[in-house]
């Protein structure tokens, strides 16, 4: 077989591999879910698995590498949204925020659950304060530390409305973004220095 063939075939299986390792994930959560389960439901050996992934959280990681990259480039997005001080563009961005938590939920408590048993902060959260830091600095220096843990704060609010069972509760998507946007922008907001300054 040459030689890009063989590594296609391999690109192939491992997409079916990650494939299977999120369904499962989501079916049964990552402390139940077995390599077993997923060599099955990808149809290969538990051989060619650790060909591609030494351990089931690697395989977590590869499942949620979109998941990931979105939640960089959102942060990304929503620190320059803060520095331009736009409250319609804010409310643009929890739209779309509330949207994600709704399309990512199933593989995300997957992601959460492991992240439980780890003795670390979440990647996610570390990866969004690093890519706020550009607002922070809008902050006085001294308000900094108070600057990432009103977002935090936010974050956790909305991460526990979306991923518990509040979200269903209340009718009405256009309320949930207007009360998340009128939340977030009078917490966010950079204060202003005093007139004369």
């Amino acid at each position: 077989m040459p030689a890009t063939l063989r590594q296609e075939h391999r690109d192939a299986t491992r997409r079916r591999i990650i494939a299977a390792a999120r369904k499962v994930f989501i079916s049964k959560g990552y402390a139940k879910a077995t390599i077993e389960e997923i060599t099955a439901a990808a149809g290969v050996s538990r051989a060619t698995l650790y060909l591609h992934f030494d351990s089931k959280a690697a395989l977590l990681t590869a499942a949620t590498e979109k998941m990931r990259a979105e939640v960089s480039a959102a942060a990304v997005e929503l620190a320059g949204v803060l520095i331009r001080g736009d409250r319609a563009e804010l409310r643009r961005w929890v739209e779309w925020a509330l949207g994600w938590y709704v399309r990512t939920r199933p593989m995300a408590l997957a992601a959460e659950e492991a992240d439980l048993g780890r003795d670390k902060p979440s990647e996610l959260l570390l990866t969004y304060l690093d890519r706020l830091e550009p607002w922070v600095r809008t902050w006085p220096a001294e308000r900094r530390p108070e600057a990432r843990m009103r977002f935090e704060l936010c974050r956790a609010q909305m991460h526990t409305y979306m991923w518990g069972k509040s979200h269903d509760r209340f009718a009405g998507q256009e309320l949930q973004v207007d009360l998340f946007t009128e939340i977030w922008w009078n917490t966010l907001k950079a204060p202003q220095p005093p007139p004369g300054h």
